[in-house]
């Protein structure tokens, strides 16, 4: 679980860095692993904005937003 969300973290710097500004959604259900989210990753969410979410119409909704 730790490499699946560093690796979103770090596509989406990667994607930030080159000038995508759309928004990136981090979806899981798996809130025991990951939060809702957790304090620290919502840290590391925030820095790349990277939006949380725990359904897929949530994160669609974040997506068309």
């Amino acid at each position: 679980d730790c490499v699946i969300v560093e690796e979103c973290l770090e596509l989406t710097r990667q994607l930030r860095a080159n000038g995508f500004a759309r928004k990136c959604v981090f979806c899981t259900s798996n809130t025991n692993d990951y939060g809702n989210p957790d304090p620290n990753l919502a840290t590391d969410f925030l820095a790349v904005n990277l939006t949380f979410t725990t359904n897929l119409p949530w994160a669609l909704h974040e997506i068309q937003t």
